[in-house]
């Protein structure tokens, strides 16, 4: 907060100008004669009500080069970075672009490319930084990231944004807990199979059980007069969510079941988290069937990740794969194919909760 805010206190009453008057005694002191930055500062939409994602995307292969939308309002005569942190490692994007119209004095967003990322797949905090301050990130209650004003608010409001007191018909209010700091940034890893060549002696890349971006071009649904038209491709992904895959509503939260009436003109994404921090690989054969399943240990942030069954389908030189079967692990280190007369079985060796 840049040394703005000195003390924050809360009451279970309502104040008297005496009060307030003696709170501001005990720091005016203290207090710089500096105004608020009202000029910088990041802007977290979190897409409800169809509206605005900021940052456009959440997750990254560790060495993309597309660009992350963050709205905000950034002075155009400064030079800012998206920083990108976990456990003391931390990378830096290059300047962000700024697409500012001409005379204006600040732009309603900038683009990021999120840095190659050494760390592997982890689970980041993302922040816009100019030098070396950290700007204010708030959630946004701007209509046009889907918040819903109060004199709007009804009994059919996108529930995420509220909760219904209790004993009280009607009365809806702001849900607390709403999500105001920094944003989290997945960044992710391949894993892949593999055939031997004996002739040449060489592994050759065969499938790659890769976790898709969206790639989209970039269209601003936040009415502004400050910013150019941007021709370039933006990275719209939500990790773990499907969204609209191209057009004017890409990004968006979608399902299979409103895909038409969601993304017109386009489709609903695949969840492809299938291989997510995976520490182990089991292939075995079954009923005239090839499958591998994968023993997902690790998301970045937490080892309740669960793990995934796929099918194997031969393609020319080639192999695909077909989603089966998710399954609830915690921390799965290993899987093996066991098979016991005319059954089988599958064993799991898991690093928290019970092993099966």
């Amino acid at each position: 907060h840049i040394g703005m805010i000195k003390s924050v206190r809360v009451f279970q009453r309502m104040l008297q100008l005496a009060d307030v008057t003696y709170l501001n005694g005990l720091y005016n002191h203290a207090l710089q004669p500096r105004g608020v930055p009202q000029e910088e500062y990041t802007v977290k939409g979190i897409g409800l009500n169809g509206g605005i994602r900021s940052p456009s995307g959440d997750f990254a292969h560790v060495e993309s080069q597309l660009g992350v939308v963050v709205y905000g309002r950034f002075l155009r005569s400064r030079e800012y970075r998206c920083a990108f942190e976990m456990a003391g490692m931390k990378a830096f994007s290059d300047p962000a672009i700024f697409p500012c119209l001409g005379g204006v004095s600040f732009c309603d967003y900038l683009i990021c490319t999120p840095p190659a990322w050494d760390g592997g797949f982890s689970q980041t905090t993302m922040t816009v930084v100019r030098g070396d301050t950290v700007l204010w990130q708030r959630v946004c209650f701007l209509a046009a990231c889907g918040f819903v004003a109060a004199n709007a608010r009804g009994d059919t409001v996108e529930p995420a944004w509220m909760y219904r007191k209790s004993g009280v018909s009607g009365n809806m209010q702001v849900r607390t807990g709403l999500d105001g700091t920094v944003s989290k940034f997945h960044f992710t890893v391949d894993s892949a199979l593999f055939r031997f060549d004996a002739q040449l002696e060489e592994l050759l890349n065969v499938h790659d059980f890769h976790i898709d971006e969206i790639r989209a071009p970039f269209v601003t649904s936040l009415a502004t007069t400050r910013n150019a038209t941007v021709d370039m491709d933006i990275n719209f992904g939500a990790y773990g969510r499907q969204v609209c895959t191209d057009g004017p509503k890409a990004g968006r939260y979608c399902t299979y079941a409103n895909e038409r009436s969601v993304c017109p003109n386009a489709t609903c994404s695949h969840n492809n988290f299938h291989a997510v921090g995976a520490s182990h690989a089991a292939y075995f054969r079954a009923f005239g069937e090839d499958y591998v399943v994968f023993a997902n240990f690790w998301n970045g942030g937490t080892s309740d990740v669960n793990s995934n069954l796929m099918r194997l389908l031969p393609d020319g030189t080639e192999v695909a794969a077909s989603f089966v079967q998710e399954v609830p692990t915690q921390g799965a280190r290993k899987w093996e194919y066991v098979q016991v007369g005319a059954s089988s079985f599958i064993a799991l060796a898991q690093f928290r909760g019970p092993s099966k």
